[in-house]
């Protein structure tokens, strides 16, 4: 299951974590996306936390993806560059969003 912004990939989760298939995962994410995006975001609004050993994605103050070690088993990389390429992704789709054009 993919989830994009603006036809752009943003993650992909293949793993079942806690009992939530993928499907079920990638809609709780993207209900949190769509939250934050809805707030008028910045690129510099996502950034990366490493808190007590769980690596997460945040967006201005709303946890957007906690990477789960079942993630990084499926992607095979480590929590903090699956969080590091998602911050990548939607700070670049946050700059490029038409509303987000700077004259």
């Amino acid at each position: 299951m993919t989830i994009r912004v603006d036809g752009r990939p943003i993650l992909t989760l293949g793993a079942v974590v806690g009992g939530q298939l993928p499907i079920q995962r990638a809609q709780a994410i993207a209900d949190q996306m769509n939250a934050f995006f809805n707030s008028d975001p910045a690129p510099y609004d996502v950034r990366v936390s490493n808190l007590l050993g769980t690596t997460s994605v945040i967006g201005a103050q709303t946890i957007l993806y906690r990477v789960a070690p079942e993630d990084a088993s499926y992607a095979h990389q480590g929590a903090e560059a699956i969080a590091g390429a998602v911050r990548t992704q939607l700070a670049q789709a946050i700059d490029n969003a038409p509303y987000n054009r700077r004259f």
